[in-house]
């Protein structure tokens, strides 16, 4: 996480890279697949970063960052102008996670998009 608060970009994802790598199956693999989506969205690298919050999406689907993911992609389609895909990701967030803050937010993105002017 240091790495990552200091920009210091490739080196976390080669940490996390390592992580994934070593211990495939983890307790931690989840969140070092979620924490390189972070980065590669930040670093506008969004093949990358849906890449890897699919992952956990599907392959640690009882993980607590499952919520966290689907809202985070549906930031991603946002980001390249699908909004249609980014709703059903925050819509699925809400219906399968509605007592989590990535509920909250997916509620409040869908709102906005609601109210852009066309």
């Amino acid at each position: 996480m240091e790495l990552f608060e200091a920009s210091r970009y490739a080196e976390a994802l080669e940490s996390f890279r390592e992580l994934i790598i070593s211990y495939p199956e983890g307790a931690y693999s989840a969140d070092a697949y979620f924490w390189s989506g972070e980065l590669y969205l930040v670093q506008q690298l969004f093949e990358d970063a849906r890449e890897h919050y699919l992952v956990v999406v599907e392959k640690f689907i009882d993980h607590p960052r499952v919520a966290d993911s689907l809202f985070k992609l549906g930031v991603l389609e946002r980001a390249l102008m699908n909004d249609q895909i980014a709703n059903s990701y925050f819509s699925r967030v809400i219906s399968e996670y509605p007592d989590t803050g990535a509920a909250e937010l997916a509620k409040k993105s869908i709102e906005a998009s609601n109210q852009k002017p066309n």
